[in-house]
C-alpha cells in the first residue's frame, strides 16, 4: 500500500514536469547570460583538476559554492548545447515538489497537502528565474525540500539512511549556496547552548549530530579553501562586497549590489562616492579584498548606523518585492513579485503572530526549522540581496505556515459567522 502511494505521489505530480520543461524549451537561449558564464567556466575548471582560479578576478575564486558546477560538469565535458543542463531545472524543481507534498503528509492530510504542493508548484516568480537559466534556485530548492523530508523521516523512525541522507541534503545545500554554511556553523552554536538548558536532551543531541555531519560532508571544500587562504571555515569570498554595498553611508544609495567594473559606466553618481577606496584596493588578492571590504564596512555600519538601518529596511523590501534600487528608474517588471509575495508576507505575519503565542507548544523539529529559517533570513538581511535569494526556503516558510494553521487555527460556521478560534483567542466575522 506504501508503495502505491509512493508511485501515486510521482504520478499525480507528473504535469508540472511537462509544465517546466515546456517552460525552458520557450524561455531559454543557448548563450550563457549573467551569472551563468561563471558557473560553466566553474564546471570546467573542477574538470581540469581545480577550482579557484583569478582569470576575472574575485569573481572568479571562491565566489560560489562547487554544488552547482558539480552538476554541470559531464554537460561541460561533452560541450552539450546549454538547453541540457538546463532541463535538469526541470526534474529538481519536480523531485523538489514531491519531497515537499511528502513532508507536509506528516502533519496534513493528503489533499490539503496536494493543494499546498501545487500551489507552490505554480509559484511564478520561482518558475521565472529557477527554470530557463544556469542558476542555482532550482538545485536549491531541491535540496531544501529533500533535507525537509529526510530531516522529519529521521526524526520520527530514527533510521540510519534517513539520518544520512538528511545530513548530505543540508551539506550540499551549503555546498550550493554558501550561506547555508553559515547558517549551520549559527546552528550549531545555538544547540549546543540550548543543550544545557533543554530537557528534551535526545533530541537536541539528534539536531546536533545532523549540523556536524553536515560539515563533515562539506569539509574537503572547507580543507580546500583553507589551503588556499589559511582561514577556517571560509567558504567563499562575495561576503565582503555585499556587506560593502549593505553599509554604503551615501545618501541616495540603498544598500543594493553592484559590480566593481562597470560601476563607473553603468553609475557614475555611485562611482564617485566610493572611487578612492575601489582604487585603494583594486590590486588586492580576492581574499585580501574580501576582508578589506568587511572592515570598511563595519567601520561603515558603526560609523553610520541611521543610514545601515535605513538601507537594512530598503534590503527587506527587496528580498521580498524586488524593489528599491538605487538610481534605477523603476519599472512595471516589480509589479511581477508584488501580488504572491505580499500575500506569502501577509500570511508569515499571521504566523508569526500565532506561533509566538504558542511557541511552548511547537515540537522541536518545527522549532529547528523556525531557527533555521530565522538565522538565515537574518543572514541575508545584513548582506545586499535579491528576491531570488528568499526561493530556497520558500518551502520551510510554507511548512511552518501550514503546520502553525493546521495545529492552532480551527475555522467553525455557527449562524452564517465564521469563527477562527487561534489558541486560547477567538476572532469572529460577519
Amino acid at each position: 500500500m506504501k508503495k502505491h502511494l509512493k508511485y501515486k505521489d510521482y504520478i499525480i505530480l507528473l504535469p508540472f514536469l511537462f509544465f517546466y520543461v515546456l517552460i525552458i524549451f520557450f524561455k531559454q537561449q543557448n548563450v550563457l547570460l549573467g551569472d551563468e558564464g561563471r558557473y560553466w567556466s566553474y564546471a570546467y575548471k573542477l574538470l581540469q583538476g581545480y577550482y579557484a582560479g583569478s582569470e576575472f578576478g574575485e569573481y572568479s575564486y571562491l565566489w560560489n559554492g562547487p554544488g552547482y558546477p558539480i552538476i554541470l560538469m559531464p554537460f561541460r565535458y561533452y560541450d552539450t548545447p546549454l538547453i541540457y543542463p538546463k532541463l535538469m531545472n526541470a526534474f529538481f524543481l519536480y523531485a523538489g515538489l514531491i519531497f515537499f507534498f511528502r513532508s507536509l503528509k506528516h502533519f496534513l492530510i493528503r489533499k490539503k497537502a496536494l493543494w499546498v504542493t501545487i500551489t507552490l508548484g505554480f509559484y511564478y516568480p520561482l518558475l521565472q528565474m529557477a527554470l530557463p537559466a544556469l542558476y542555482t534556485e532550482a538545485l536549491s530548492f531541491m535540496c531544501c525540500t529533500a533535507f525537509i523530508y529526510f530531516f522529519f523521516n529521521y526524526y520520527k523512525e530514527g533510521k540510519t539512511q534517513q539520518f544520512i541522507l538528511c545530513c548530505f541534503s543540508l551539506a550540499y545545500l551549503a555546498l550550493t549556496k554558501v550561506i547555508f554554511g553559515y547558517v549551520i556553523l549559527t546552528l550549531l552554536v545555538c544547540f549546543l547552548i540550548w543543550y544545557f538548558f533543554s530537557k528534551a536532551k535526545k533530541e537536541v543531541i539528534s539536531f546536533i549530530k545532523i549540523l556536524v555531519c553536515s560539515l563533515v560532508i562539506c569539509s574537503p571544500y572547507l580543507l580546500y579553501t583553507y589551503s588556499l587562504t589559511d582561514k577556517f571555515f571560509y567558504w567563499g569570498n562575495s561576503g565582503g562586497m555585499n556587506l560593502y554595498w549593505m553599509s554604503s553611508p551615501f545618501e541616495g544609495e540603498l544598500g543594493d549590489w553592484h559590480y566593481f567594473e562597470t560601476l563607473e559606466e553603468e553609475f557614475p553618481e555611485i562611482y564617485k562616492n566610493h572611487e578612492s577606496f575601489l582604487l585603494s584596493i583594486k590590486n588586492l588578492t580576492p581574499v585580501e579584498k574580501d576582508t578589506a571590504l568587511k572592515q570598511k564596512a563595519v567601520e561603515n555600519i558603526i560609523n553610520h548606523k541611521q543610514k545601515f538601518i535605513k538601507n537594512w529596511v530598503s534590503n527587506i523590501s527587496r528580498i521580498f518585492i524586488e524593489i528599491p534600487y538605487s538610481y534605477r528608474v523603476q519599472s512595471n517588471n516589480q509589479l511581477f513579485y508584488l501580488l504572491p509575495n505580499v500575500t506569502l508576507i501577509m500570511i508569515l505575519i499571521s504566523a508569526l503572530l500565532i506561533s509566538i503565542l504558542n511557541f511552548r507548544m511547537f515540537s522541536n523539529n518545527i522549532l529547528f526549522l523556525i531557527l533555521f529559517i530565522i538565522i538565515y533570513l537574518g543572514g541575508i538581511s545584513v548582506l545586499s540581496a535579491l528576491v531570488r535569494f528568499l526561493y530556497p526556503i520558500i518551502p520551510i516558510l510554507l511548512m511552518w505556515i501550514c503546520y502553525t494553521f493546521e495545529k492552532f487555527v480551527k475555522i467553525n460556521r455557527e449562524r452564517g459567522r465564521i469563527i477562527l478560534c487561534i489558541s486560547n483567542s477567538i476572532f469572529s466575522n460577519k
